[in-house]
């Protein structure tokens, strides 16, 4: 997702917090929200709210900077049982600056609740270019919607906008709306209370949460629900789904999809990390998002992506299904907390659909599935992006970055061993914001191997590898000299190479050093007898006269 300007505030405050940014550390420590967020008009666009939260710091600090848009207004403002007219804050620039008077000091909890009132930005393309999403079903209701991944939550209600930042004790959500339409958001619905003619839907999360994870969507909508029986752990996970009442019969079909990849996804990646929320699909007015514990679904209940099974390399199953829910293990459970590492999320994601296919229809298919992405990488730029400037890298974070994740299982040549650290690996990081070095220590020792220069070399740098091969006759033999070149100092990778006259398979060690004697030999014919296989890594195959 593509990071507008608003988002690029938090870098803007952390260096006024802290300096040069060399230390993107964020300050705050927040232990719960209590939101409630009112629509007075569905379709004027206005949101008006109140936010208490409840926070402690992580060092001590004489300001209290909440991100919340220009496009709202602070209404009221309690803190330390002072109220706006006794406080000296101001809202500029997207941010409300309070300086309490006192300085705040770790270990100790703080409490502000605040008022706003506004216009959300409205969605130019969501969710690529976030913001509200106001639109009508087919009968004319309105049916609306928010996306804010690459913007930020405080596009639409104040808080602490960071990644690094999750609730640790969750978030009460509390939406009042026309009592006609039904709210959905995270979590679990705790009741639905009548208020003349409006209602309120209260929905809480008690797992941490990434604040652009929040999320509603108000509809005519139906719902029905499910369970869903764990092999892994013989738990049982609520399932339900919010769709508009006109596809409650297309939505019950189209979502048996769900249970048998849930099931490959735990064996895969470990338990579902949100049993205490519950799992939902929710149609949306956008074509989906990963929403944590209410994944937003617009795919039209088609497979493939808008019904393009090039997407899926002609696969039928449902992209925004298969690939959204693989966020709740990759992005929502493992978090990222720098935008510059967001390939955590996607790249790791992106493979999961690969783990998928392989569980139903093999390992073969699997690899097939991954190199049919190849086609969509660009190597213009690296995959991370630069820390502590709240900014994504590049978008082969996706593809290329799935196509990094099946070249680590070549390099470990151990199917069982690959499996169980990217199993184990959702354990390692459960609910925890991570990033770059985290992850490469994790592979490095659960491998025993020197991982690093293949993440350098597909993360880091924006270059596919070149596998060069030069042929040399050795007498009654041709033999095969290859290096890699455009890679980190260090690399090295197995490459498979096919004899097509014997049927046979040699696995040899290539590196960045250039070879002085053939690593592969073969009695010299007419034709060419030998293939190098390059589908189990990512790299080009360069010939050399």
């Amino acid at each position: 997702m593509r990071f507008l300007s608003l988002f690029l505030l938090l870098s803007l405050y952390t260096t006024l917090l802290f300096g040069q940014k060399t230390d993107c550390i964020y300050p705050y420590d927040a232990k719960h929200y209590d939101l409630s967020v009112f629509f007075d008009s569905l379709g004027e666009g206005k949101i008006r709210g109140t936010n208490h939260i409840l926070f402690q710091v992580l060092r001590p600090i004489d300001s209290i900077v909440i991100p919340l848009s220009n496009n709202f207004r602070v209404t009221s403002l309690n803190y330390d049982e002072k109220k706006a007219f006794d406080l000296d804050y101001r809202h500029e620039a997207h941010k409300i600056i309070l300086k309490p008077g006192k300085k705040l000091l770790p270990n100790q909890d703080y409490e502000l609740k605040i008022g706003f009132e506004g216009f959300p930005m409205l969605a130019k393309n969501a969710p690529w270019d976030g913001g509200l999403v106001q639109k009508k079903d087919k009968e004319g209701n309105h049916f609306i919607g928010i996306a804010c991944e690459g913007d930020g939550a405080s596009i639409w209600w104040p808080c602490f906008d960071s990644w690094q930042d999750e609730p640790e004790d969750g978030v009460d959500f509390k939406i009042t709306v026309d009592s006609s339409y039904t709210a959905v958001a995270n979590g679990r619905l705790l009741g639905v209370e009548e208020n003349g003619a409006q209602k309120e839907w209260h929905w809480r999360v008690k797992n941490p949460i990434n604040l652009y994870n929040v999320n509603f969507t108000i509809g005519k909508m139906a719902h029905f629900s499910d369970t869903f029986y764990s092999a892994e752990t013989q738990e049982v996970l609520d399932l339900d789904y919010y769709v508009l009442a006109y596809n409650l019969e297309k939505a019950k079909a189209h979502f048996q999809q769900v249970k048998p990849m849930l099931q490959i996804f735990e064996k895969s990646f470990g338990r579902y990390p949100f049993y205490e929320d519950g799992y939902k699909l929710v149609e949306t007015p956008y074509l989906g998002m990963e929403h944590q514990s209410a994944i937003a679904y617009g795919n039209n209940y088609q497979n493939g992506y808008f019904g393009n099974l090039n997407y899926t390399n002609q696969h039928e199953f449902d992209y925004i299904i298969i690939h959204e829910s693989g966020h709740e293990w990759f992005g929502n459970n493992i978090t990222a907390k720098d935008p510059a590492d967001m390939w955590i999320h996607e790249a790791f994601t992106t493979y999961s659909e690969s783990v998928y296919v392989e569980a139903l229809h093999g390992k073969v298919a699997a690899i097939d599935y991954i190199n049919h992405h190849k086609k969509g990488v660009n190597n213009e730029s690296p995959i991370v992006g630069p820390y502590c400037e709240n900014k994504e890298g590049s978008s082969d974070m996706y593809a290329k970055g799935s196509l990094f994740i099946n070249t680590l299982r070549q390099k470990i040549q151990n199917d069982s061993l690959f499996k169980a650290i990217l199993k184990n690996m959702n354990a390692e990081f459960f609910h925890k914001t991570i990033g770059y070095e985290d992850v490469l220590n994790y592979w490095n020792k659960q491998t025993k191997l020197n991982l690093t220069p293949i993440f350098e070399t597909y993360l880091k740098n924006s270059k596919i590898p070149h596998l060069q091969v030069t042929t040399q006759k050795t007498g009654k033999n041709i033999g095969l000299l290859m290096n890699f070149n455009q890679v980190a100092k260090g690399f090295s990778l197995p490459v498979s190479i096919f004899n097509t006259k014997t049927k046979k398979t040699k696995t040899i060690i290539v590196s960045d050093k250039k070879m002085t004697t053939p690593g592969f030999t073969i009695p010299i014919t007419e034709g060419k007898d030998w293939e190098i296989n390059d589908k189990l890594g990512y790299f080009n195959l360069i010939l050399m006269k």
